[in-house]
């Protein structure tokens, strides 16, 4: 049989069919709290990336202009940093959907 699988009950052989592959279902009520939590963590991991950006950019300039070496470094790795978050925050949805798929 095709799509059987093979059951062991009370050490006889039982052939029963296999129960397929559904889709995958929210229970009720919960497509839209999840949809209202992915759009608010969307939401704060953009501004985030936006503030780490200006921070970093205003502690690079602040480290040149007083000559502080070590604050401009660590502005320059946090330019760095939040363009790659950016980078992955933009390309995830798509790593994501390559992975799992878009459903059924």
């Amino acid at each position: 049989m095709i799509g059987s699988t093979l059951m062991l009950k009370a050490g006889s052989v039982l052939l029963a069919e296999s129960p397929g592959n559904p889709c995958p279902k929210p229970p009720p009520g919960l497509k839209q709290m999840m949809s209202d939590f992915t759009s608010y963590a969307k939401f704060g991991t953009m501004w985030a990336v936006v503030i780490a950006f200006f921070v970093s950019l205003i502690v690079l300039t602040a480290g040149r202009i007083l000559d502080h070496h070590g604050a401009a470094k660590k502005g320059s790795i946090g330019i760095a940093v939040s363009v790659g978050a950016a980078a992955l925050f933009g390309a995830g949805y798509a790593i994501l959907t390559g992975i799992f798929g878009s459903g059924c």
